[in-house]
């Protein structure tokens, strides 16, 4: 019986005394491979039969008249052994848990072994948490806690952070402390656990406590590092130096100038350039406010805009504006006002050309154009035009 089964003492479909077929060469029986047969009832196999157990236990013939309830441990001193468990050679009666024989511990057969058990190899692990930490200006301590099963070290390198342990064993706790970080500039290192990485992050100084760092505020002209609210000449991180429409402590973020609205010159204000990668609207344009041409399309974002064109998707412009070479109005202003910043220089897909009659350098070609476009004529490597009324765009 095990763990509330019971089992009858034969369920071989064989006659009497013959072996089990799948373990006999036909003259000579022999044992079976652990796990050959179902496990008893709390899941253990071959707790029976296979081989008589040599248990450690003396063998005496009454002991149990008198032995301990609980975990006997068998007679001191004797002369045989107890064997348990039955074998492939002896009857199904002798597997039954109350069977046991004596046996002469100097003997030895095919038939008699040992029961081993193996307990299952837990899988080793370490985790952290938390897995990152953004450590205050002024400086702090923290904990990350430890959850393992096995031995673990800490391995850091940081000159500005230390930690409380250099090894452990299974749950923990390691405190980072870290000092005070005296520069302008941020910093950032790593810990490392049981090779589990932990990432940590430091702002740089903000001696005012007002949630600008300093290395910010000293971008914004009259700010006083010193003060958060007291001096008039102060820049809150609620304030709109260039006013855009987006507080200080918002451009801080985003990494735009609090000290120009329009921070990449593409002739929109860093309002109303959202970063979402999708236009919405003239005030929703999904636009980088740090990249004047987002979608890289070669016409810049503003431009777009006013063209109605999308900014966000490259396949959508206008391309007289991205290709045209250069705009010049009709008014004796030779100034460029193409908006592409071309600024009449060839472009990378317009070469000089030989024309139609073999003259090198007297054809502009458009690439991806079959046709040339001849000059009246050239002079050195570039090319003129012999009538000054006329007027030519390329794009």
């Amino acid at each position: 019986r095990a763990n509330g089964s019971a089992y009858s003492y034969d369920v071989s479909p064989y006659s009497s005394y013959t072996y089990h077929p799948s373990y006999n060469d036909g003259s000579t029986p022999y044992t079976s491979p652990v796990g050959s047969f179902a496990a008893n009832g709390y899941g253990l196999y071959d707790m029976s039969g296979n081989v008589f157990e040599w248990c450690n236990d003396w063998y005496g013939s009454s002991y149990y008249s008198s032995s301990p309830g609980s975990d006997p441990a068998g007679p001191t001193t004797g002369t045989f052994r107890v064997h348990r468990g039955g074998s492939w050679y002896g009857l199904a009666s002798d597997c039954r848990v109350a069977y046991r024989r004596s046996y002469d511990p100097a003997s030895r057969d095919g038939y008699d072994g040992f029961r081993l058990v193996l307990s299952e190899q837990a899988t080793q692990f370490v985790t952290i948490n938390p897995v990152s930490k953004t450590s205050l200006s002024a400086g702090e301590s923290f904990d990350i806690t430890v959850t393992s099963n096995t031995d673990w070290t800490v391995t850091e390198s940081l000159d500005w952070a230390s930690v409380s342990l250099a090894s452990g064993s299974g749950d923990s706790t390691v405190t980072v402390t870290v000092d005070a970080n005296t520069t302008t500039s941020p910093r950032s290192g790593t810990i490392t656990i049981g090779g589990e990485l932990h990432t940590l992050v430091q702002d740089g100084t903000d001696t005012d406590s007002d949630g600008l760092l300093d290395s910010y505020e000293q971008t914004i002209i009259d700010a006083d590092l010193g003060d958060a609210i007291d001096s008039l000449d102060d820049v809150l991180p609620g304030d709109d130096f260039d006013e855009d429409g987006r507080t200080n402590l918002q451009e801080q973020n985003e990494g735009t100038d609090p000290t120009d609205a329009d921070t990449d010159g593409d002739g929109l204000d860093d309002s109303v350039e959202t970063n979402t990668g999708t236009y919405v609207s003239e005030t929703d344009t999904g636009t980088d406010p740090n990249n004047a041409d987002t979608d890289g399309d070669g016409v810049p974002d503003g431009l777009e805009i006013t063209e109605g064109t999308d900014p966000t998707d490259d396949l959508i412009f206008n391309r007289f504006s991205a290709d045209m070479a250069a705009y010049y109005p009709f008014d004796g202003n030779a100034n460029d006002e193409s908006g592409n910043e071309i600024n009449g220089q060839t472009a990378d897909h317009v070469s000089f050309s030989s024309d139609r009659f073999g003259n090198p350098n007297s054809a502009l070609r458009i690439e991806g154009e079959r046709s040339n476009i001849d000059g009246y004529g050239v002079t050195g490597s570039g090319m003129y035009l012999q009538d000054s009324s006329v007027s030519i765009s390329f794009w």
